[in-house]
């Protein structure tokens, strides 16, 4: 994975965790009385620093104020890091787009970087008009119309909310990463990164290519008329290493390993890429959920 969608991980991360904080902070699992008036860490140079925090909480009513003041931060921070990954990854201007997706993705943070860049917590929507339409993100879902948005507040319906907005910077993640990948473009697979997930044996042994043999013989049905989706059939694939005993190829390594077999990768219908005359012979069933903290969201604006 490239710096670009290493970025845009990034920020998505950063979003998600004032998300849970803010949660946390709701349900009273962070309490005021909680937060220390000093925070110790350890530097670069392994030395302890110790830091006075200078904030005022009279309550846990002050505490979800400033928690919220972080969710708005991580947002206006988050849509300029990701306008600037797409901007070094994509030539040309985002209405001039070929890919319906990739467009609707380009053109919304274009519109949203200019306007958190007016103010980060209490932006009001800037938007030329070139831009004054409705972009769409078919994959995610995600939807933004910008018609007559300019010049008001910024609410988070106006995009479907901070749950498809998540949805739409894991969108950019994985393409940037899929679209600055050193294969041909034709057999673009995002490289996963190293797996942090722990073997159920430890017995520590690699996936080999003969095993991929194995996978597809246990897993997967072969035919003309069989095709899955390729995130899904890596993810099936990891699990079924895990339950092994062993640490999968990298996705890219897999992909090739099918490419060598006669499969072939497609992109069709919202932009998803579908391996063809491959199919899951049964559902795949996760690990573990690994979802996003639950927000109730209002129409109340971000600031």
């Amino acid at each position: 994975m490239g710096p670009a969608a290493i970025n845009i991980q990034m920020v998505r991360e950063n979003l998600a965790l004032s998300i849970a904080f803010w949660a946390a902070a709701q349900r009273g699992v962070i309490t005021a009385n909680s937060v220390p008036a000093k925070a110790a860490f350890k530097s670069i140079g392994n030395e302890f620093l110790e830091v006075d925090t200078p904030l005022e909480l009279a309550d846990n009513r002050e505490l979800v104020r400033c928690v919220s003041n972080q969710i708005r931060s991580a947002f206006a921070f988050s849509a300029i890091q990701t306008y600037r990954s797409l901007e070094t990854t994509y030539r040309g201007s985002p209405l001039q787009e070929m890919d319906n997706d990739l467009r609707g993705a380009r053109c919304s943070f274009f519109v949203l970087n200019k306007t958190v860049a007016q103010n980060l917590l209490s932006p009001i929507w800037v938007c030329p008009p070139e831009f004054r339409t409705r972009f769409e993100v078919r994959d995610v879902p995600f939807s933004l119309d910008t018609s007559a948005l300019d010049g008001k507040e910024v609410f988070w319906d106006h995009f479907g909310g901070l749950q498809s907005y998540l949805g739409l910077l894991e969108y950019c993640c994985l393409r940037v990463a899929e679209d600055t990948s050193d294969v041909p473009r034709e057999d673009r697979i995002v490289e996963a990164e190293p797996s942090t997930r722990p073997s159920l044996t430890g017995n520590g042994k690699i996936s080999t290519t003969d095993d991929v043999v194995t996978y597809i013989g246990e897993r997967c049905d072969i035919g003309d008329t069989e095709k899955v989706i390729a995130k899904g059939l890596y993810l099936d694939y990891t699990e079924w290493c895990y339950q092994r005993g062993e640490e999968p190829l990298a996705q890219r390594s897999f992909g090739m390993q099918l490419t060598a077999r006669g499969f072939h990768r497609q992109r069709r219908g919202k932009g998803r890429h579908w391996w063809m005359g491959l199919g899951l012979r049964t559902p795949f069933v996760p690990y573990s959920a690994n979802g996003h903290p639950s927000v109730t969201e209002s129409r109340q604006p971000i600031v």
